[in-house]
This record gives structure tokens, sequence and C-alpha cells, in this order.
């Protein structure tokens, strides 16, 4: 229950001057708690999860609970001047991490509480999105729950918090949200695809709500054999890639079975890579899982030296564009199987993004990851991850520290909370394990070549 400011003032004994010196402490005080703790409590709509039983900064002292309730109050008089429409940001959106040199706390507790001043239909992609602009400024990009099976708003709160447990700061900084769906709706009303939208009895939709990258992102381009930057091994220019839209490579690799080439390799085989390949609807795919995708040679090596937009690929460099760029690469091939995104590349690689031309990598687009499905992962996926071959060893070092159970409570101080599910944490858990066999693999076969320097 929270109590008075005023109950804190002394009684008529004590001298006026006396009773507005402790009157200015106490708000002082509260200002500083309400910095450290975060905010209120979570305003929730009826289906939402309970928080967490303990938060950050939590308190258990008279002293410390009556300055949690002079902070609540400021917190309170903060909303007041927001509007009807502000929501108490929930205790656990500040704390550590940043994006590059972006901080997330204050980032999230905007996205996470502040009222909606301006809504325009999102573009560019397959599944529903709005760019919001927020009372004080902020613009966020909001993906509302849909049915469409690559846009899983979980997904893209899941991989934010998997990036920050991984030290790799590549995530915008997003938070869970419940939006009013009219409100978002009137920004594109002849949108076939709000069909799709899943809106709630009260009128809401649950949605991820991502910070808007100001900087200007662009499209990496790859030439043929750009694969031969993450490996030890040589990558033949006539190999068919695994990096392209899923259904190209499917189609690819059943040509290659059809011309009565061996498509199984065998150096890399695998009893996971076997009970992956079972999940896929496709022939190709079983034939897929068994071999290092290197020896994998397509019998039209034409068609090979074309994206799966009939655009025709030059050769990559021999050396990437930054020295850097290789191990960027690398953790991000870790970081989609983590997550199991299928949709990263393919398209003319449009969510292989970088802060601007030769900028970083930006891990953006991560709404097809973290599939609740049987199986952890994919004969796809297997095949992206035989192609790797070198690692970032800090990478490595912040997989091996990786606690599954940490990252769940980690996410219960989401709005939405729970992001996942026990099935999908396991196979989170699953994959973490896989990677590290894999790392072993090749610390066993190339030794400290396994490692960029």
């Amino acid at each position: 229950m929270r109590t008075s400011r005023h109950e804190a003032i002394p009684g008529p004994h004590r001298t006026h001057f006396a009773a507005l010196f402790a009157l200015l402490s106490a708000l002082v005080f509260a200002a500083s708690a309400c910095d450290d703790c975060g905010g209120a409590s979570p305003t929730r709509s009826a289906d939402a999860s309970p928080p967490p039983s303990t938060a950050p900064h939590a308190s258990n002292t008279d002293a410390d609970a009556d300055a949690d309730a002079d902070a609540d109050a400021a917190a309170d008089a903060a909303d007041a001047d927001l509007g009807p429409l502000a929501d108490a940001p929930p205790r656990g959106l500040r704390g550590g991490g940043s994006f590059f040199e972006v901080p997330d706390g204050d980032l999230r507790e905007r996205l996470a509480s502040q009222p909606l001043r301006e809504v325009k239909r999102g573009y560019g992609g397959r599944s529903v999105a709005f760019k919001i602009t927020l009372a004080d400024g902020t613009q966020g990009y909001y993906k509302p729950e849909q049915t469409f099976s690559a846009a899983h708003w979980w997904a893209e709160v899941a991989a934010y918090h998997l990036d920050r447990a991984l030290g790799l700061h590549r995530t915008p900084p997003v938070v869970s949200r419940r939006l009013p769906w009219a409100e978002l709706r009137a920004a594109a009303p002849s949108d076939e695809r709000f069909a799709e939208v899943i809106v709630g009895e009260d009128g809401t939709v649950r949605g991820c709500f991502s910070y808007w990258v100001p900087d200007r992102l662009t499209s990496m381009r790859f030439g043929r054999g750009w694969e031969r930057w993450v490996r030890v091994q040589s990558w033949p220019d006539a190999a068919v890639s695994p990096f392209q839209r899923p259904r190209v490579y499917m189609e690819m690799l059943a040509a290659q079975r059809a011309s009565g080439r061996d498509v199984d390799g065998g150096s890399e085989h695998s009893a996971a890579s076997e009970h992956s390949a079972a999940s896929e609807h496709s022939a190709a795919s079983e034939h897929s899982a068994a071999g290092d995708p290197a020896e994998t040679i397509a019998p039209d090596v034409a068609a090979n030296e074309r994206n799966d937009e009939g655009t025709q690929l030059p050769h990559a460099p021999v050396e990437p564009d930054d020295a850097e760029r290789a191990a960027e690469l690398s953790d991000l091939l870790v970081f989609d199987y983590l997550t199991q995104n299928t949709d990263r590349w393919g398209g003319g690689n449009a969510n292989v993004l970088t802060r601007g031309t030769g900028g970083r990598i930006v891990f953006l687009d991560n709404a097809a990851g973290f599939p609740n499905t049987a199986a952890a992962t994919t004969a796809l996926m297997d095949s992206r991850l035989r192609v790797l071959q070198r690692f970032r060893r800090r990478t490595v070092a912040a997989l091996r520290a990786l606690d599954v159970q940490q990252l769940a409570r980690r996410m219960e101080s989401e709005p939405l909370a729970p992001i996942l599910d026990a099935r999908q944490l396991a196979h989170v858990e699953e994959r973490r394990n896989t990677l590290l066999a894999r790392v072993a693999e090749m610390e066993q076969r190339f030794g400290d070549e396994a490692y960029f320097p």
C-alpha cells in the first residue's frame, strides 16, 4: 500500500522550517530512488502474467519501503504529465546493456510506457508493422501478433535478450507491449494483411516494439564464395550455398540429386543432422544434412552464379571489406543458429544490414526465429552451421557461459511475459550444445586456425 509523502513530515511540535526541510529531502530522495528502481509497478491487461517475485533493487527495510512509496508517487506525477494513455514502465526494464554505444534502459522504458503521438504504416517486409512516434519524440517499429508463420513477435523480444546475454550488443532495444488495434489500423485501413492480426477481446494486440535505428541501414552485397571468409578450408565457387532463400536452396539440391551427383559428402555427418533432416518435407533436405556443404556442387554452374532473384553474382573478394567483417559474420551465423532464424538470407540479403556502407553489422529482423516446433533445428540451419569453421574466441566463451534458465529469468521482466515456453527454452539449450560441439570439432581438426586472430 502506498503512503502519502506528507506522512513523513514531522508533527506539529516541530518548526515550520524543519517540516519544509524534511519535505524537500524526501522529494530529492524519491527522485533518486525512482532512477534506481526503474519506475512504478506495471499496468497490465487481465491476461498478462504477474511480475517476477523479486525485482532489481527491491528492498526489505522500512526506510527502503518509504523510499519506494515516494518513488511511486513521483512516477505517478510524471505519468500524469504525459496524459491518460501513459503506462507505468515495468520494473526491470532499466539495467545494463546497450545497442553499440546507445544505452538500453531509458529507451526500453520509453518504448514500454510512452503514449502514441503518430502512427504510420510500415513498409519493406511481409509482416504487418508500424512506425510509431511517441509523445516524447522517441521512434519505434511495432510488429503486432499475426498468424503469418515468420512473424513471431516473441522472437524479436527473445532475440534481444539473448543478444545481451551473449554480450553481442547488435540487436536494437526491444520491449513487448500491448497497443490498441484501432489506433494502429487507422494508419492503413486497406491493408489486406490485417486479416492475419490477432486482436484480443479488449481490442488490443500483443507485439514487439523495437527502437527505430536512426542510422542509414544498408544491405550487404556478397559475391560468390564469401563463405570462405568463415572457413579454414576452401569454398568452391560451384558449391550450392545454403545462404539463400530456403525454397531456392532446396530446388538446387533437388536438381543436383536428379543429376546423379553424390551429395552425401560424409566428412561432417552427424546423428543430429540425420534427425533434423526428418523434419523437412523434401528429399533434397535429407541429402543436404549429410556432409560439408562445400562438397555439394551445383550441376548447373551457370545457374549457381546467379542469386535467388536471378541477378548475376560477381566473385567475392579473397578478403572481406573490413578486418572485422569475417568475425562479425561468424557471430551472426552463431546467433541465427541459436535463434533458428531461417529468414536472414535471400532476397538480396535485405536482412543482412550494416550501419551505413561498410559499417558494423546490425542483427535486425529476428521475427522468424524461436519456432515452437517439435524439433530443435532443421536441416537447412544445420547446413548453414556446417559451413562455419571459424569462431570468435569471446563469442565461444559467452556460449559456454550462457545459462538458459538465467536467460528465462531475464525475460520475466517483460510486460508480456512469459516470452518463451519450456520447450522453446529447452531447444535453445540443445542448439547451444550443438554449437559447442561444432566448436570442439573444429578445434580438434584445425587447432588455433578455428579462431579468428
